[in-house]
């Protein structure tokens, strides 16, 4: 992973995002990175921050006293979470909806990471909000999903979930997360997990082997075949495992057929006991295969001058 200076959190003043922005505050300090606080108005719905009615009927007034009260909400956040001692910067932004405003600003400031809630007040359970979603499948850099926030160093090390397909990506990803786990002293987990209908007739089913990467991280990195159902067996290892932290890839687990890599990936982020990094990775399409061989040509081999096929007879007028 690389170095993070710049942290990205988007914020509507609901309980989840200031539950986030605990996070992105303790990664802040771990970097030495800078936190850009950015709240984006939409032209059209509603805002978190209140205003009167004679303010909404000027257009220039009503978003002049939409900025100036989420700014004043942005340094109340900052002094209640005593996160003075980090760089921030208060951002302001309008357009037509929230999520095309975020990325834009991520991809214009060169942002390295992007810290936001699964969703806002509107809660629905086991559901990744409208923004969240859009901001997940556009982002220029990694995304950290969470709606926990930040608890102290526990003693214990550090435990990492890293969900794997096995396909040709699957090493850089693994050598990736165990950068990510050296950094935190943490111990990793890879989880396969194998299509129930490959145990067909009572036939025994031989597990697949841990990827070429294991063999060369500097991280202690265990590796697990379970069977079953992706999102649900990746949740249920999580509780079960008391995992701190989940790494997905984007698209993950892309071979499955039970739920599509986007849809998997939102499902895991919006229901996960822990917060969710997606790291953005290349698709197994764009993986360059070796070209294969022209075939050899059938036609027979012909004497110069000699045209392979005759030539069609000229027309005669009826």
């Amino acid at each position: 992973m690389q170095q993070i200076r710049t942290i990205l959190h988007p914020t509507d003043f609901s309980p989840g995002a200031e539950a986030a922005y605990t996070q992105a505050v303790a990664l802040a300090r771990r970097y030495g990175a800078e936190v850009h606080l950015l709240h984006a108005v939409a032209s059209f719905g509603c805002s978190h921050v209140c205003t009167s009615d004679e303010v909404a009927r000027e257009p220039d007034l009503y978003y002049r006293q939409l900025w100036t009260t989420a700014d004043r909400k942005m340094q109340a956040m900052i002094a209640r979470h005593e996160a003075a001692d980090v760089p921030h910067r208060r951002l302001h932004a309008r357009g037509l909806l929230p999520a095309p405003v975020i990325l834009e600003y991520a991809q214009r400031a060169g942002v390295d990471l992007i810290v936001l809630a699964p969703y806002g007040d509107h809660y629905q359970p086991h559901m990744l909000g409208s923004v969240a979603a859009e901001v997940l499948r556009g982002a220029p850099c990694p995304v950290l999903i969470t709606q926990h926030p930040a608890v102290p160093e526990a003693s214990r090390p550090m435990q990492i979930l890293l969900p794997v397909d096995l396909s040709q990506p699957t090493e850089a990803l693994v050598h990736t997360t165990a950068a990510l786990a050296h950094r935190f002293h943490a111990e990793v987990d890879l989880l396969y997990v194998m299509d129930p209908e490959w145990h067909v007739g009572g036939h025994e089913v031989i597990p697949p082997e841990a990827p070429p990467g294991c063999a060369t991280a500097d991280a202690r990195i265990r590796f697990h075949v379970v069977q079953g159902q992706p999102s649900r067996e990746i949740l249920s290892f999580a509780r079960s495992h008391h995992t701190d932290l989940i790494v997905l890839a984007s698209p993950a687990l892309s071979r499955t057929k039970y739920f599509p890599a986007g849809s998997l990936t939102e499902h895991i982020a919006s229901a996960a006991p822990c917060p969710v990094l997606v790291l953005r990775m290349p698709t197994h399409a764009a993986v360059r295969r070796p070209e294969k061989a022209a075939a050899p040509s059938r036609r027979p081999i012909l004497p110069p001058g000699v045209p392979s096929r005759p030539d069609p007879a000229p027309l005669q007028p009826a």
